[in-house]
Order: structure tokens, then C-alpha cells, then sequence
């Protein structure tokens, strides 16, 4: 009975400390009668050895075997996998470690190793498993240019994509590659890559290596070096990790159970506890430990600036769709991946926002037919947790198939629930001497890689080489670029390399076969797409292609290189672009000769539409466009005099003024009710203040104006208001200079109209647009009432329609702002940017839609000319074409690209800057005048009060009478003299001319107006002798 209990199936969830099944005898009795018949009811030991920091694997070992033991009641109760004492989380790159935990699960007695391993380990793996014979699966992955010898027992599940990067290379075209790796297996595949493509079509550029995944700026600046023999820049980057492809595209690692995915740090001691499995989803499976940081922000690609246009990775991940590039794809860079778990094509994939859980699997039956579970999405799946999951897969296909042939083959490998080799020694010790290997080791290790039939895995067919690598796998391969975000362009396998979505190669084409028919392309004079060369005198008559020059002929050019055929431009007979006749439903213009057979291709702007795709084949957009108005360019609206007052606003200006006066008064009554601001006149008892009402003012326009003045204020009441009033003046005048570059500097165009609905209601503009072209059908087909309605104006007036562009152009150029001509952005950007630069457009775009190649129905050259088109796309050279033919040859400066024009000064003329001299001419002509005023007025009244006559009593002016009011003693020789005594004491006078001291008995009045004469003793009267006032 002992036996039986000991050797019972042993599951995670029971531990020596149950006593129910020792309680429940009748049950072991029972059991003991089954197993006596059966014979195996054995807890088949396996081992697991994983890195401290990869809690997912640990995870999916947990789930895969709480799985395996569920299953396994239902399928053969007495077939149990046992890994109780058989766990080892260590550091893998530790050798020694590594080797202990090897050596440790031996000597207990394992079936097979699930564990594992690195570049600087790889060699202790190999030497321990070869010599005891133990398998040893790994969802690890060392290069296969270094691969073990024959008698190598590892099985790697984790697919090699060495060759996948090199053929994805080789398609994309790529000439000059810089390369990135952050491990010594990055290094090793790219010694295997550079092995392999020594035929010279590619040349390294940059071979860099991530020193600190947390902190690369340096390393990424050192990678981004100089290409101009390319237009655009191409990376591979190869990284030891899914997590560090999301450090490098800068996806923020957070500790508070939200992000998809964390990195382990375990700090020093302290325990990690895993907690009990399947209680979260695997957006929560492993939490971070950072101590003391709520949020761990790396810096990456965006912020050295190579996340835009002229940039290409290939990302060497296999879980590619779980990045999230979003950011990425509108700054124009091009992102290439591969996807090990991707789903048929018919299911559309979904952000991985973190919610799944990882309870679901594929029922047996399901993953028999290849299908997956309802509620589970294969791509949202970590991939070393579907590795994980696949090996212990695997192991339990290898054990069920021997014991479908044979029930009794391990019933002498186990005495008292233990494992014995050979029937001699316990388990498979390092120790003995010489080694003694692992009897069932070669059979299951042989099952492993070649059981029938094959198991099928959440990672594909589990099939393996003689060397242990995955064979007959399948890889997604996946784009994002500016033009369309994340979706499949094939698929990689090493049996049939890459297979685009269009059922061939990348290029649909053979690029070694050269067509020897020429093509017909038809196109229709309008620039920048077409036009004749302008031919000088003496230059001999031009022929064939070289007549036309323009985008078009770029693009055709272009076409022709990649695809290789030869061409011939036409221009098509009846200048349309092709409308369809309902009467008899033929075509006109380039789609009819198409239709017809006349041309081959039509390379134009024509606008891909529906109605025309039921008669013809379009290829990918060449370019994005939409309708849009063009009008003529309304007269610049020219800074007015008193424009420098614009940049504040008139109830900005009298509020400034209300401050202003309120503060001058307010400082006013607070300088007249403080002590402080009192003073004492010297030698009198009387106070004078500073702040008059007058001088508060000048105080407050000396600040207003960063001038200041000669009086400050003395009082704290007085300083506040001072310092609140300069912090006023310093916001405004800061606000104020800010602006006022822009109004001065800046002539705006008041434009009549600003939208499509201001035209429809506008009661003298007239618009309309070419009579056979799409933008006509576009208005009248369109569910937009407004849109419907300009529609039906244009089929009600047929006088606003137009044959050609450039008839509408003219028109518009003629109404003097009369008429409106609707037409594609691409074809408005351009003339808007030419001579005479009378136009331009308002509104934006009205619709989305696109410029595209057009070819014959069901043309040999369709797939070609689209995968071309593509082509041209990812390089950039489309966008350089647009530059080319709408940026750098404009005429109107700013956006011509003429550089002296974008960067030059823009220099201020005198209507810009007339108001504040027409300011300084007023107010020196006003202090002109007040002041000759004040010189007139003065010099005519000192005349008057000069004029007097001098007699024995003094000093008498025409008029004066002799009066009492008051009199003066003497008490010395006084000087005799005439002064109008208004504002001033008797005193003041004797002491301004230096005279004595003069006391008075009583002060002459303010008003007294006479002279007063003083006269002169020689040795001075009696004290007492008076002198009256004349």
C-alpha cells in the first residue's frame, strides 16, 4: 500500500501535507486493484530549468502541465507527468548554475529536460545532454551556423528566421544595410548572414551593437550615418528578445498592471512570489520590481529622430504584430516583421490591449482541423509561453506513443515511485564514472523529432531536422508604412521561401526576363503630369518620348525600369480622361483606349473610381489627392497706419487706459493720506509732497513706457501700487512685442469664401469643372446634400463647365474673383505654385481619393506595374517626384524651394511701421507749439511787470497806489529793489538777493502786487523806522 501512495500521479496542487487520500482507504483499495491491472500507473518525471526573469515561460509550464493532468483523467488516468521536485529557476547564462541544475534533476530522475539556454551556455547543454543522453528542449534558440554535433540530443523549438531575413533582404532590394543586435546570438546570425550573401549585392554600412537596451541614443546616432547613395536608410534589427523590440520602438514598461508586457528585476534579497496560476490575464502575468519607480521610461527611435520618412526596418522578432507601432506609421517610416502564431487570413487582427486570458486552448479535435478555439486569439499569445506550452506538448507525444505500444515498457523504470536506469542506479547521476546514459533517452529523443503522427503545436507543425531545428513552419510576414498601417504581404517557409499575397514573389515578376513588346501608354497633356518640352532655336527636332517631360514621364520611366518593358507615350486623341456614354455604354478619352486596345497602359492623373474599375485594372495609388476650390488669389490686405495697435484688441487698449488712470489717481491719494511721503521744507515749519496729481501721472507713463521717472514713492501703500503696476506693465509690454512681428510682418487675403457651403450660397461666384472628368461625377453622385446640390447647379448651367484644366485655370485667372473651378488638389497645388501666382485654393480637400495606374482588363502587366508601384513607394521615390515636380520647380517663392527665398529677411516697408511716425510727427509739432505758447504768454506778462517808475519813496508802476497793508523793520542796511511778491515772503526776498535778515511783523498777502521799495542807510536807521510798501 506504501507503493501505491508513493507512486500515485502527483499534481502541483497536492503536497505531503494532504491526508485526504490517505483517509480515504476504500478509494486506495480500489486503486490499488486498477493499477495491479494496469501496471503503469506512474508519475512520469519531467524536469524545467528557466531564467528568474521569464515568468512567462514559468507561467505556461504551470498551465501546460495543470492542462496535461486535466486532460489526462478523462484520457488515461494512469499517464501523469510529475514535476514536483524537478523546477529550477536559476540564471541560464550562468554556467555553473546551469550545469548544477542539469546534473540535480538527473540524479532525481527525469524522462526529459524542458529548459533553457544561451549563446555563452550552449556548450554546457550540448556536452551534458550528448554524454547522458537526455533530451533536452529548448524554447531558446542558438544559431544554426553553429549547430551541435550528430549525437546532439536538443530539440529547439523556437524556428530559426535566419534564412527569412536574408530572403526578405534580397526582395526588398536592399543594397546598403546597417545592421543592429543587442547578444552574441545576434552576432552569430549576422556572421551567418554576411556568410551567406558574399556575393556582393550587399554591402554592410553599420554594424552596431546595443551595449544597454535601457539606453541607446548613442548607439542608435553611431548606426544612423550618412547614406546618399540611398533614398532610404535600411535596418535590420535583431534583438534576444520580444521585450527589447518594445524597449527600442519606445513602448513604456509600467509597474501598476496595465502594460502588455514586463520585464522581471528581481532586487536583491528578496523573494519573487509567483502567484497562483490562471488568476490573471496574461496582460498581468508578470509583474515588475522596481523599487522606488512608478514608471520606467525608455528612451528609443522616436527620439533620435529615425521613426520618419527615409527610414526601413526589418525587425528580426517573431511576434511582430504584438509591437505596437501606431506612432510609427505617420512619420512616413516603412516597418517589415514576422509573425510565428498568425492567424488565417480571414480573421482580421486586433490590438493586443492586454485583456486576454490565458485559460483557452485548442481542443485536440480543433487543432486537428487547424482551427482555434472560440475566445482565443492565437497573436495575443506570448510566443515563449506557446513554446512552452508546444514542448511539453511534445514530450507527452513521444511518452503516449510507447506507451500505445507497449503499457508495460516503464514498469521496471520505477521502484517506489522512484526512477531507475538501467535497473541499477537512481535516476541519471553526473557522477558515475564511467557516464551511464539515459536508457530511454535515444528512443524518446528519436520519437521527439520524428513521431507519427506529427503533433500539431500552437506554433505549427512540430517537426524537426536530424540536427533538432523546426522544418516545415510557416512565418507571417507583415508591413506598416505611411500609406497603410499593419497588414500581411506573404509568407516565409524554408521550403518555399517567400510567397507574397499576390501568389508569387515579391515582385510578381520574373526581373531576369526582359519584354521585348512595347507598351502604349496614353496620357493627356497637363502639367506637371505631361506637358511638351519647350524647344530652343537650333536644337534639333525632338522625337518619340523625348517630346514630353513631367511627372508622368518620371513615373513611366520608373515603371519601366523595375518591370522592365519598353514604352512609347501617346497623347490621347479627344484630350479626355474618359467618361462613359449611358446611351451606349462606350467611352471616351484615355479609359476608351484602354477598353479598345489602342493603349497598353494609361499613366495620368486619373482618378481611380468605381464606375472605371469595372472596365479596367488600376494599380496601388501613386498618389493621394481630393477635390478641392481654386480661386483667384484676393488683393493682400496691407497693414493699415495704426496697425501697430492690432495685436491688442480695442477692449484691451481701454482697459490699459482705465489701469493707467486709476493707478495714477489711486497713487495720488495714497502719497496725500501717508505720512511718509510728507516732507519738511528746510528752514520753515511747513510740508510739501511730491506726488502731486501731475507728477502721479508722469510716474505711471514713465513705467508704461520702460522710462521710469525721477520721483519714486516712499510709502509701502505707494510701493505697491508701483510694483503691481510694473508687473502689469511687464506682462503687457512682453504680450504686446510678441505679437507685433506677426501683424506687422504678415499681409493676409480675406478670401470671399472659406468652404464649399460659403459657395453654394454665394450670390455672384459661379463655379464649375471640366465636363468629363470624375470631380463633375463626384458632385452629382454624391449623398452630401451640399455637395449634391453645387451638383445640380453645375448639370443646370452647363456654361460653367469646362473642356480642359486648363480652360478652368484661365477662367478663374479672367474673372477678376467671379468664378470658382473645382479640380484635384494635385492639379490646383501646382498651378497655385506657377506664374502669374493669381490662384489659390480654399476649403481643403472635399473628398479622399487617388491618382493610380491604369491597364487593360485582366493585363499581364497588372500584378508588375501594382507591385512596382509599391516599390517605388516604400523607397520613397514617389515622394521625391512630388518634390521634384511641385516643390522645387515652383515660381512663387516660399514653397518653390528656393532656399534664398524660404530663408531670407523679410524686411518691414514703410506702411508697415507709418502709424508710430505719423505719432512722433504729432507730438513734435504739439511740443513745438505749447511751447513757443508758453514763451509768448511769459515773456508778454515779465514785460508788464518790468515797467515802473522810481521815485523817492521807491519804485511805482503805471497804476500802483501807495497802501498801509504792511511794512517791514529794519535792522540793517537793506538793498532797495522792485518784485512782484505773489508766492513768496518778505523774508525770501532779502535772502535771495543777499541781503539781511528782515522781520515783519505781519507777512505781505499772496496776491500783493507792487513794488516794494527798500532803502538804502549808510549806517543804518533806528531799528525802528519803518518803510512802507509802495
Amino acid at each position: 500500500m506504501c507503493w501505491i501512495i508513493t507512486g500515485l500521479p502527483w499534481s502541483p496542487k497536492y503536497s505531503a501535507s494532504d491526508t485526504d487520500g490517505l483517509l480515504a482507504v476504500p478509494v486506495l483499495l480500489t486503486l490499488f486493484t486498477a493499477v495491479s491491472a494496469n501496471g503503469n500507473s506512474w508519475g512520469i518525471p519531467i524536469g524545467a530549468i528557466f531564467d528568474r526573469e521569464d515568468l512567462i515561460s514559468q507561467k505556461a509550464f504551470k498551465f501546460a502541465l495543470k492542462r496535461h493532468q486535466q486532460e489526462s483523467w478523462s484520457r488515461d488516468p494512469y499517464f501523469r507527468f510529475n514535476a514536483s521536485n524537478t523546477v529550477d529557476i536559476i540564471n541560464t547564462e550562468d554556467n555553473f548554475q546551469l550545469a548544477s541544475a542539469i546534473c540535480r534533476q538527473m540524479s532525481h530522475g527525469v524522462f526529459a529536460i524542458l529548459g533553457q539556454k544561451s549563446v555563452l551556455s550552449a556548450d554546457i547543454v550540448q556536452s551534458l545532454t550528448s554524454t547522458f543522453h537526455m533530451p533536452y528542449i529548448t524554447p531558446s534558440l542558438t544559431p544554426s551556423t553553429f549547430r551541435s554535433s550528430d549525437s546532439s540530443f536538443e530539440l529547439h523549438m523556437r524556428p530559426d528566421h535566419t534564412r527569412a531575413l536574408i530572403d526578405i533582404i534580397e526582395n526588398l532590394g536592399w543594397k546598403h544595410v546597417h545592421f543592429l543586435y543587442d547578444s552574441d546570438e545576434g552576432l552569430q546570425r549576422f556572421q551567418h548572414i554576411h556568410k551567406m550573401m558574399r556575393n556582393g549585392t550587399v554591402q554592410w554600412f553599420s554594424v552596431v551593437r546595443f551595449t544597454d537596451i535601457n539606453d541607446i541614443h548613442d548607439d542608435l546616432r553611431l548606426a544612423d550615418v550618412p547614406d546618399n547613395k540611398t533614398v532610404v536608410k535600411a535596418f535590420v534589427v535583431d534583438l534576444s528578445s520580444e521585450e527589447a523590440y518594445r524597449k527600442v520602438l519606445k513602448q513604456d514598461i509600467k509597474i501598476n498592471g496595465q502594460a502588455n508586457y514586463y520585464r522581471v528585476v528581481k532586487p536583491e534579497n528578496q523573494e519573487i512570489e509567483i502567484e497562483t496560476f490562471c488568476q490573471k490575464p496574461w496582460s498581468r502575468v508578470e509583474k515588475a520590481l522596481f523599487p522606488d519607480k512608478n514608471q520606467l521610461k525608455i528612451s528609443r527611435i522616436p527620439e533620435v529622430g529615425m521613426n520618419k520618412f527615409g527610414y526601413h526596418y526589418l525587425f528580426g522578432t517573431l511576434d511582430f504584430k504584438s509591437l505596437n507601432l501606431s506612432r510609427y506609421r505617420h512619420g512616413g517610416v516603412n516597418v517589415t516583421g514576422f509573425q510565428l502564431l498568425d492567424e488565417p487570413e480571414d480573421e482580421s487582427p486586433a490590438e493586443d490591449d492586454g485583456s486576454q486570458d490565458f485559460t483557452m486552448s485548442r481542443t485536440p479535435d480543433e487543432a486537428s482541423r487547424g482551427k482555434w478555439s472560440q475566445g482565443f486569439v492565437p497573436e495575443k499569445l506570448p510566443i515563449k509561453a506557446a513554446l512552452t506550452v508546444d514542448s511539453l506538448k511534445l514530450i507527452e507525444s513521444a511518452v503516449s506513443y510507447l506507451l500505445k505500444n507497449d503499457s508495460e515498457v516503464f514498469r521496471h523504470t520505477f521502484r517506489r515511485g522512484e526512477l531507475y536506469n538501467l535497473n541499477k542506479t537512481k535516476g541519471v547521476p553526473c557522477s558515475t564514472r564511467p557516464p551511464t546514459p539515459w536508457m530511454f533517452g535515444r528512443t524518446l529523443f528519436d520519437l521527439m523529432r520524428e513521431v507519427d503522427p506529427v503533433p500539431e503545436g500552437l506554433s505549427g507543425t512540430l517537426q524537426f531536422d536530424q540536427d533538432g531545428y523546426r522544418k516545415d513552419y510557416s512565418l507571417g510576414v507583415y508591413s506598416m508604412a505611411l500609406d497603410h498601417g499593419l497588414q500581411r504581404i506573404g509568407t516565409w517557409s524554408p521550403s518555399h521561401s517567400f510567397v507574397s499575397i499576390h501568389n508569387g514573389n515579391y515582385t510578381g515578376f520574373d526581373p531576369d526576363k526582359q519584354m521585348n513588346e512595347s507598351m502604349i501608354i496614353t496620357s493627356i497633356l497637363s502639367e506637371p503630369f505631361l506637358f511638351r518640352k519647350k524647344r530652343k532655336d537650333g536644337e534639333p527636332v525632338l522625337m518619340g518620348n523625348d517630346r514630353f517631360e513631367g511627372f508622368a514621364v518620371d513615373l513611366a520611366k520608373k515603371l519601366a525600369e523595375y518591370v522592365r518593358f519598353n514604352f512609347e507615350f501617346r497623347v490621347v486623341a479627344d484630350g479626355s480622361y474618359g467618361t462613359k456614354n449611358e446611351e451606349n455604354g462606350t467611352w471616351n478619352g484615355m479609359m476608351g483606349e484602354l477598353i479598345d486596345g489602342t493603349a497598353d497602359l494609361a499613366v495620368a492623373p486619373l482618378t481611380i473610381t468605381a464606375d472605371r474599375e469595372r472596365y479596367v485594372d488600376f494599380s496601388k495609388h501613386f498618389m493621394e489627392i481630393g477635390v478641392t476650390i481654386m480661386i483667384k488669389k484676393p488683393q493682400s490686405q496691407r497693414p493699415g497706419v495704426f496697425s501697430f495697435m492690432e495685436p491688442l484688441s480695442l477692449e484691451v487698449w481701454l482697459c490699459i487706459i482705465v489701469a493707467y488712470l486709476t493707478v495714477s489717481v489711486g497713487l495720488f491719494l495714497v502719497s496725500r493720506f501717508s505720512p511718509v511721503e510728507w516732507r519738511r521744507v528746510k528752514g520753515e515749519g511747513q510740508y510739501e509732497n511730491d506726488f502731486s496729481l501731475f507728477n502721479s501721472f508722469w510716474f505711471s507713463m514713465g513705467a508704461l513706457m520702460f522710462q521710469g521717472s525721477d520721483t519714486c514713492p516712499r510709502s509701502i501703500s505707494g510701493r505697491i501700487i508701483g510694483g503691481a503696476w510694473w508687473f502689469f506693465v511687464l506682462i503687457i509690454i512682453s504680450s504686446y512685442t510678441a505679437n507685433l512681428a506677426a501683424f506687422l510682418t504678415i499681409e493676409r487675403m480675406v478670401t470671399p469664401i472659406e468652404s464649399a457651403d460659403d459657395l453654394a450660397n454665394h450670390p455672384t461666384i459661379k463655379y464649375g469643372a471640366v465636363e468629363s472628368g470624375s470631380t463633375l461625377q463626384f458632385f452629382v453622385n454624391s449623398e452630401i446634400p451640399v455637395y449634391r446640390q453645387m451638383g445640380e447647379y453645375m448639370m443646370a448651367h452647363p456654361e460653367v463647365l469646362v473642356q480642359t484644366n486648363e480652360e478652368g485655370i484661365k477662367r478663374v485667372r479672367d474673372s477678376k474673383g467671379k468664378y470658382a473651378f473645382l479640380a484635384e488638389s494635385a492639379l490646383v497645388d501646382y498651378v497655385n505654385n506657377r506664374k502669374p501666382c493669381e490662384t489659390t485654393s480654399v476649403g481643403g480637400k472635399l473628398n479622399n481619393k487617388g491618382f493610380g495606374v491604369a491597364t487593360k482588363r485582366n493585363s499581364p502587366l497588372r500584378q508588375a506595374i501594382n507591385v512596382a508601384v509599391l516599390k517605388l513607394k516604400e523607397e520613397g521615390t514617389l515622394h521625391t517626384l512630388h518634390q521634384t515636380w511641385w516643390i522645387r520647380k515652383g515660381q512663387c517663392g516660399g514653397t518653390s524651394g528656393n532656399k534664398k527665398g524660404k530663408l531670407g529677411k523679410l524686411s518691414l516697408t514703410l506702411s508697415n511701421v507709418a502709424g508710430i511716425f505719423y505719432i512722433l510727427i504729432v507730438g513734435l509739432v504739439l511740443a513745438i507749439i505749447l511751447g513757443v505758447t508758453e514763451f509768448t504768454c511769459f515773456r508778454a506778462k515779465n514785460k508788464r511787470e518790468d515797467t515802473c517808475t522810481i521815485t523817492g519813496d521807491g519804485c511805482l508802476k503805471p497804476n500802483d497806489v501807495l497802501t498801509n497793508d504792511g511794512y517791514l523793520k529794519n535792522t540793517n542796511t537793506i538793498t532797495t529793489l522792485c518784485t512782484t511778491p505773489n508766492d513768496r515772503e518778505d523774508w525770501e526776498v532779502a535772502q535771495e538777493f543777499n541781503g539781511t535778515q528782515v522781520h515783519s511783523q505781519r507777512p505781505a498777502p499772496p496776491s500783493y502786487d507792487a513794488c516794494i521799495g527798500f532803502e538804502k542807510f549808510g549806517t543804518g536807521p533806528d531799528p525802528d523806522t519803518e518803510v512802507k510798501f509802495l
